[in-house]
């Protein structure tokens, strides 16, 4: 009976592990974008982000005409970005280049 009690749970245990794996979906952090000829990667620099730490946006252009595709510079002087979570006001971001 021991062995019966066992297996009864070694075998729940198994199915509820593969539901888990069939039910799960993946969170991407980071969403990409295509925009015309451009692809757009945006996320939190740190992931996942917290209410009360300071984070930064993590934003890179990409130029697909180009082979193999090259990332688009100077944007910091003209491109602006605000963020806006659960309906409160969008706030401004400074937008810096980080690479280059």
């Amino acid at each position: 009976m021991k062995v019966f009690r066992a297996l009864k749970v070694v075998m729940t245990a198994l199915i509820v592990l593969a539901s888990l794996g069939i039910y799960s979906g993946r969170a991407y952090a980071h969403e990409r974008r295509m925009v015309g000829a451009y692809q757009f990667v945006v996320g939190w620099l740190t992931e996942p982000a917290y209410l009360g730490q300071l984070n930064s946006l993590d934003l890179r252009i990409t130029d697909t005409r180009q082979n193999p595709a090259a990332p688009v510079s100077g944007l910091e002087k003209t491109l602006t970005a605000d963020v806006a979570a659960g309906g409160l006001t969008p706030f401004p971001l400074a937008v810096t280049a980080r690479f280059g």
